[in-house]
């Protein structure tokens, strides 16, 4: 685990040279686990908001197969190559990652260990002269920030992003103007990462989960609810698997059944009236078969694989197996398309509009 607290000086005494543009920051963040990207967005540079505050991103020109090893003795961690010179200092004592792959991928991947980010802030500058700790909280913005595009990454991959549990923020080492020194913070596991498939992100896809972190746009909720019933079933939690499956299909056919009356022409009062107290999920089956075009999957089958399970599940708190899981996760995912995902080309051609 990484030391999450301020490193003020370099080891052994040494000064940083650090020369950034008047009221300037640069943060070098290191990403665990790592963004798998096509190799054509090797050096890409990004207009990026975060925490209200518009910055350039940068991806690092290449990436290795595997992070630096950790280093018993503490030394400073390597910082990626980026376009132009980096500014900011390695970290010291930074975590480490273990990368291995089961499969070969079918492109040229570029592993995105770190990022850059460059703005210019005076009023946090200026709060950054009286004391290091006004800087000290961007780790936790980046984390948010990170923990939306993320999300969206993993959904079009239809991957499973990570464990159901507390996330560690970004390690960063920042850069000030004004400040002969660097600063660094954030948490980084230490976990392996396995990569069981060959889906690696698009860079048009990489540049709309930016534009919906931007944005502050988190993933629809059901498509959160099915990132979550994959992420148990992925730590043999059969239990919550199921249920969260069941719960993600239930928000996904509510919020196709509103849309459905509203075309109908049915007023406010007639749609809260039927999805005020929600549905079971059979009820907004029966719903939704008798509209076009129907329902993806039939209601035997959401009866079978969903229902029935789900409440065997909460109700009488029986444990899954994985089969059932299986059933449970191919019946969602096919429910969920009644309220599809926006794709990366919608989330871009709407920034330019906008």
């Amino acid at each position: 685990m990484a030391d999450d607290s301020l490193v003020r000086t370099p080891p052994d005494g040494q000064r940083s040279s650090i020369q950034l543009p008047r009221d300037g920051f640069e943060v070098i963040a290191w990403i665990d686990p790592p963004l798998l990207v096509s190799q054509r967005a090797a050096g890409k540079s990004y207009d990026v908001t975060i925490a209200g505050r518009p910055m350039t991103l940068d991806l690092p020109m290449k990436g290795s197969g595997s992070s630096g090893d950790r280093d018993e003795r503490g030394s400073w961690r390597e910082i990626p190559e980026f376009p132009g010179r980096p500014l900011a200092e390695p970290i010291a004592r930074g975590g480490w990652i273990s990368l291995t792959s089961s499969v070969q991928f079918r492109t040229e991947i570029l592993i995105v260990e770190a990022i850059r980010l460059r703005w210019r802030d005076p009023a946090r500058r200026r709060r950054v002269r009286k004391s290091l700790d006004a800087a000290f909280d961007f780790d936790r913005e980046l984390g948010a920030w990170l923990s939306i595009a993320l999300d969206w990454l993993a959904a079009w991959r239809g991957a499973t992003r990570r464990y159901v549990s507390t996330e560690q923020t970004p390690q960063i080492r920042m850069g000030v103007s004004g400040y002969d020194g660097a600063i660094s913070g954030g948490q980084m596991s230490s976990f392996g990462l396995h990569f069981p498939s060959r889906r690696v992100s698009k860079p048009s896809e990489l540049r709309a989960a930016f534009i919906a972190a931007s944005r502050q746009r988190e993933l629809p909720l059901e498509h959160q609810l099915f990132a979550e019933a994959l992420a148990y079933g992925e730590a043999a939690r059969w239990r919550q698997a199921i249920i969260s499956a069941c719960t993600a299909a239930e928000v996904a056919l509510s919020e196709s059944v509103e849309r459905l009356l509203v075309a109908a022409g049915r007023d406010e009062k007639e749609r809260k009236a039927i999805l005020d107290r929600p549905p079971a999920i059979m009820d907004l089956c029966r719903l939704h078969s008798v509209t076009k075009p129907g329902l993806p999957v039939s209601m035997d089958a959401v009866r079978k694989t969903l229902a029935t399970p789900r409440n065997k599940a909460a109700h009488r708190g029986q444990e899954q197996d994985e089969d059932a899981v299986r059933q449970a996760l191919t019946t969602a995912r096919a429910l969920l398309a009644v309220t599809p995902l926006p794709t990366p080309a919608a989330l871009i051609r709407a920034a330019r509009q906008n």
